[in-house]
């Protein structure tokens, strides 16, 4: 009896240490596909709404006002979540037109806790913001055929990313 008592409590502190490695812990954490579509998301919510008050002229992020370089820092704030990750915004003009939804920022590192999963994992897939303001999870296939020509980093763009997050 008292060997299967320590048995038991060998498994129960070896699946302690387990749910704590890092493997484990990504998965089941708000990083990943979370926080990449949160950020996605907000970028391309600022990208939207700067289109979408000067209609007369295509928003770019390589002309940000400095109110859109500061609502983009706000937009990154997520971005602490996701050390290993850059988002990658368009070069090209951007306009709301409702009939062209085009990606506007995509993270370049893909993640599988999303969806999550009780067995197994998600496929990689990376979270891709677009000129209307939504966010959605594209496939590996769909990220390697965009031009990544027409991208460029945001932290480039957008100074004092790395020095807002340094957790």
């Amino acid at each position: 009896m008292k060997k299967l008592m320590l048995i038991l409590m060998a498994v129960a502190v070896a699946l302690a240490l387990l749910l704590q490695s890092p493997l484990v812990m990504e998965r089941y954490s708000e990083g990943g596909n979370a926080a990449a579509l949160y950020v996605v998301q907000e970028i391309a919510g600022v990208v939207h709404r700067a289109a979408g008050e000067h209609p007369d002229r295509p928003f770019r992020f390589a002309g940000l006002s400095i109110g859109e370089h500061d609502e983009l820092l706000g937009a990154c704030a997520a971005q602490w979540w996701l050390k290993k990750a850059r988002f990658l915004v368009t070069a090209a003009p951007v306009r709301v037109d409702p009939a062209d939804r085009t990606i506007v920022v995509v993270c370049d590192t893909p993640y599988t806790n999303v969806p999550q999963r009780w067995i197994g994992r998600a496929p990689a897939t990376h979270a891709a913001g677009y000129s209307d303001g939504t966010a959605a999870l594209i496939t590996e296939a769909e990220y390697r055929h965009l031009d990544k020509a027409v991208f460029t980093d945001l932290a480039s763009l957008v100074g004092g990313l790395e020095k807002s997050f340094p957790y």
